[in-house]
């Protein structure tokens, strides 16, 4: 991604949340915790589209298998 596709924001976050995240960061190989910032918002944003993009008719079919099977009434 060009640098003149992104923008800087200012987030205040609680300094053990900020340092557990950095950690986790390093741990998983990102090399800073702006990398990682952005895989994360990345992942949910994905994970919220894709969610999104079930029909109806298809969220209906899961809810009947999840009744048969007793995962919800």
């Amino acid at each position: 991604m060009a640098s003149e596709d992104k923008v800087r924001v200012e987030v205040l976050l609680p300094k053990e949340l900020y340092e557990k995240a950095v950690e986790r960061g390093r741990e998983a190989g990102f090399n800073s915790f702006n990398e990682f910032l952005t895989f994360l918002l990345e992942q949910i944003v994905e994970e919220e589209e894709t969610e999104a993009s079930l029909s109806p008719e298809d969220e209906e079919r899961i809810k009947e298998r999840l009744r048969s099977l007793g995962y919800i009434d």
